[in-house]
Parts: C-alpha cells; sequence; structure tokens
C-alpha cells in the first residue's frame, strides 16, 4: 500500500473516499475537509473512526503512481490503472466475449452460477469499492447492458456495474463461478488489495461450482 506524498496538491479524481461498509462516498475540497466527513459517518454507524486518515490514503492511493504517492515501509506499489478511460468498443466486446459464453452456458442448464451467497458477499465488496464505475460513463456502455440483460432480474445485484480495474461486467463476474472468473482475467490486471479476485482473498476459499442456475 501507499500513502500521499503532499496534501497541498489535489491528486487526480480529487479528494474521494468510498466508505466500503456502507458504499457511502465523500468528496472535498481539502484531504482534512473529506476526513472531517468520514470520521462522523463512522461514528454513526459504530465503524472504528481512528484509523479514518490513513484508510482514506490508501484507498486513494490504490489508484495513484509515485508521483502522488509513496509505498508504505517495506512493500512495494503497483497502482490500479482505470482501463475503462481507454476502453474501445473492441475491447469491451473482447473482455465480456468470454462472460457472455459463460451466461450462454448457464442459461442453457450446462453450466451452474456461483452460490447465491457467494455472489452477495462479491457484491458487498464491490459495491463499496471506489473503482466501481456505473456504465453510463463508459464509453461502451450499450455494451455492458447487453451484457447485464442476459442476468437473471433474481441474480442482479443494486450499486454495481463495471470494474475499472479489468473493465468487465460486475453484474456478471460476482455471479459466475470462481474458476471462470480467474481464467477470464489478465495476469497483467492490477486489482486493489481488497478486492475479491486477487490471490489469497478470503472470498476465493468457498467453491463456486455446486449450484444450479
Amino acid at each position: 500500500m501507499a500513502l500521499i506524498k503532499s496534501f497541498r496538491d489535489v491528486p487526480p479524481g480529487g479528494w474521494r473516499y468510498v466508505q466500503p461498509e456502507t458504499a457511502v462516498r465523500f468528496d472535498s475540497d481539502t484531504f482534512e475537509g473529506l476526513v472531517a466527513q468520514i470520521v462522523p459517518h463512522r461514528k454513526y454507524k459504530n465503524l472504528a473512526p481512528e484509523n479514518t486518515n490513513l484508510d482514506v490514503q490508501r484507498q486513494i492511493c490504490a489508484g495513484l503512481d509515485t508521483t502522488w504517492c509513496e509505498p508504505e515501509p517495506g512493500e512495494t506499489h503497483v497502482p490500479v490503472a482505470d482501463l475503462t478511460a481507454r476502453l474501445t468498443t473492441g475491447m469491451a466486446l473482447s473482455l465480456g466475449r468470454a462472460v457472455v459464453a459463460s451466461l450462454a452456458e448457464v442459461a442453457a442448464g450446462k453450466a451452474p452460477f456461483c452460490p447465491p451467497e457467494e455472489a452477495q458477499a462479491r457484491a458487498s465488496v464491490c459495491r463499496g469499492c471506489p473503482f466501481n464505475k456505473p456504465s453510463s460513463l463508459c464509453s461502451c456502455s450499450a455494451v455492458y447492458k447487453t451484457i447485464e440483460a442476459t442476468i437473471p432480474a433474481g441474480r442482479k445485484h443494486p450499486g454495481i456495474s463495471v470494474c475499472m480495474a479489468c473493465g468487465c461486467s460486475l453484474q456478471a463476474k460476482v455471479n459466475l463461478p470462481l474458476n471462470v472468473v480467474l481464467s477470464g482475467n489478465s495476469p497483467d490486471t492490477v486489482f486493489p488489495p481488497w478486492c475479491w479476485q486477487r490471490p489469497g482473498s478470503p472470498l476465493q476459499g468457498s467453491s463456486a461450482s455446486d449450484t444450479t442456475p
């Protein structure tokens, strides 16, 4: 993880933070103002406020390079890149091809979704992630809408849309078996430390292949 180098300069994207447990988003003109908004919210939700300053820095720095942030002692820092910022329709179609094929197999009864509770746990992580981006803000929003249209209504989760890190539909990814998700990820993709798709995530310890659609 990494920490802010200077609080005098506004980083790309501004001073913004998403509280993971509640998915509430905050923004301010200053770092101090941002922290001042988050602390009362944490107290109200019975979330420990003591590490707010550190948590905010780490989340912001997850998407910034060493121009703005410096690695914490003993750690290296590889920031998450916003793939959706340079995504073309062709790229979006390519990224979504494996997902669409997997969803088609599920619809035909040839493959299962992951267990509902596992999908819900994944969606909770994505909902509180700053790299969860509305498809309406992506240049290839029509591609994502087409993919999401193939997912049954009972399997859709509110508040999640597109992953900026990998450029994929989160509505699809949270529902698919883990082996399908991981096999479709590029080895070059950098996910944030809290992501359920990162190796070693606690959410990768459960089976994703024993549930029918």
